[in-house]
């Protein structure tokens, strides 16, 4: 982009004295000029609905200031009269309105939810949280307008055969995992356990020992290992093989008594 500067001074032509040659106006002056001018129009935008080719760039404390909406590509839309960011989209129906795709926060970075910043959603490069930073309730809620069959669902889908795999209720899963203070765990049964089978596990572990409340079929006795307290509730059970209770053995497959 260039500004337009004149080549020749005509001005200063009327100052010579007469009979002085450069006094003469020539045709080439005024191609030259015209010339000039020619290249500083095509070289600067319209002031309305100008094209840009290759990359504009604002020195210092230059700013942009559009006053409605604007697109950029196909991909990339603001919606100046609503005040809303549309990607992958031209019609936003939100302030941002992702059509398709992933949003990728990096390990540690946070999206921040409240205007203090109040819920947390990360990942620190092992595991991932929400986080509810104040002290307000982190409350999950799933609201069914009246319609049943609605619920909160907690999922874990490692298949591997780990007893720290499954959902965590209370604690956290550092005091688990290293077996310090008392910690509810839940957890799906998961699929070379005898007792996995469409079954359901609460660990409650002082670390030491792990009691049990579990379902599954078949009896436990020689099949489910667990400690002293634990319950099983058998699903094809019978009369007196419901119930049964672990009356004896530390981590161990045995002393399963039916009530």
């Amino acid at each position: 982009m260039s500004n337009y500067t004149p080549v020749t001074i005509f001005r200063a032509k009327d100052s010579l004295p007469s009979g002085n040659s450069a006094k003469i106006i020539k045709g080439s002056e005024f191609s030259s000029e015209f010339e000039a001018i020619q290249t500083a129009i095509s070289t600067k935008a319209d002031t309305a609905a100008p094209t840009f080719t290759g990359t504009s760039t604002f020195n210092g404390n230059a700013s942009l200031n559009i006053g409605y909406s604007f697109a950029v590509g196909i991909d990339f839309f603001v919606d100046g009269s609503n005040s809303r960011v549309g990607l992958g989209t031209t019609v936003p129906s939100e302030r941002l309105h992702i059509h398709s795709g992933n949003v990728l926060l990096n390990d540690n970075a946070n999206l921040k939810i409240g205007t203090g910043g109040d819920l947390l959603a990360y990942h620190d490069g092992t595991n991932s949280y929400v986080e509810g930073v104040s002290s307000d309730t982190v409350v999950f809620n799933a609201k069914n307008n009246g319609n049943s069959g609605s619920y909160i669902k907690f999922v874990n889908d490692d298949t591997a055969s780990n007893l720290s795999d499954g959902v965590l209720v209370g604690g956290s899963a550092k005091s688990f995992l290293t077996g310090v203070g008392t910690t509810p765990f839940i957890r799906a049964g998961k699929d070379n356990q005898p007792d996995d089978l469409n079954s359901l596990d609460v660990y409650v572990t002082d670390s030491t020992t792990f009691t049990r409340i579990m379902t599954g079929n078949g009896t436990p006795e020689g099949n489910v290992t667990s400690d002293v307290g634990s319950i099983w509730l058998r699903k094809d059970g019978g009369s007196g093989t419901t119930l049964y209770v672990k009356e004896s053995g530390t981590n161990s497959n045995t002393g399963w008594v039916a009530k």
